[in-house]
């Protein structure tokens, strides 16, 4: 994006924040597909269509994304649990598992792909695919119906803000300290990011602290959000006040001047 043009404007950079296009599901996908071709029939043919007719944007609404997300965790898991149990989810997910199936895509082959519990043959990374994708629809239609063009990325995936006190039921009823959960897009892969405890959650646990925006031809042009609000007092007008702007990839004005400040403050804090 940042080899587009040579100057960018608010409008470049708001586009650019909430990008949530995936080069890695670019990358994956069609070698997904490679493995699939006629091997998708059946139930299995409407989700193989889907993905095929993906342009990578993993935004909240798409049934593409979904499938991709879940058919990464069951690739990491017909690659590793034969060898590792149930200790390959200490493996899957992060960054050595990353590696291993990059490898393996570009070189087409690892011993990590047969399954060791299978002595009479020996399966490739085709295989992994097939039992992935294979797994993950099975997995999706249990959950959300047969109707792939129903199923939704952010109906699994999803930000919530927690406070510490949320927990207690008392608390959260007479203060509703807690927000969301809110549908949300993106991933750990995307530029606007949403990554989640893979192999646990769905519920997003890392993202953009912050958003800002910064106008260096006018400072009071600038823009930005922050995920919570400026006041962590329940009470206060201001506590999560900036959630629903941040969720939805909108900002606020962040006046810089002096004189911008002082025609748009609404409280004055006076040292004496």
């Amino acid at each position: 994006m940042l080899e587009e043009k040579e100057l960018f404007g608010t409008e470049d950079f708001k586009r650019m924040l909430r990008d949530q296009h995936s080069h890695f599901a670019m990358h994956m996908t069609p070698l997904y597909l490679d493995a699939l071709q006629d091997h998708a029939s059946g139930d299995y043919q409407e989700a193989f269509e889907v993905l095929a007719d993906w342009d990578y944007d993993m935004q909240a609404s798409s049934a593409a994304a979904l499938i991709f997300e879940i058919m990464f965790m069951e690739l990491n898991r017909a690659m590793f649990e034969d060898e590792l149990g149930d200790n390959y989810r200490q493996l899957a997910y992060n960054a050595i598992a990353k590696n291993l199936i990059e490898k393996t895509r570009v070189t087409g082959e690892s011993l990590w792909c047969d399954n060791v519990n299978t002595p009479d043959r020996t399966e490739s990374y085709h295989d992994n695919i097939r039992t992935a994708f294979q797994q993950s629809v099975d997995t999706l239609t249990a959950m959300y119906g047969p109707d792939v063009s129903s199923w939704e990325w952010g109906q699994l995936h999803k930000v919530a803000l927690m406070h510490p006190m949320g927990n207690v039921g008392i608390v959260e009823k007479l203060f509703k300290v807690n927000r969301g959960p809110y549908s949300i897009g993106g991933s750990s892969h995307t530029v606007c990011p949403y990554s989640y405890p893979k192999g646990s959650s769905y519920v997003a646990n890392h993202g953009a602290s912050e958003r800002h925006i910064f106008h260096t031809a006018n400072w009071d042009l600038s823009l930005t959000v922050i995920p919570t609000g400026i006041s962590g007092i329940p009470a206060s007008p201001h506590y999560l006040d900036q959630t629903e702007l941040y969720v939805n990839n909108r900002y606020h004005r962040d006046h810089f001047s002096k004189e911008a400040v002082e025609s748009n403050y609404l409280y004055k804090a006076v040292f004496e």
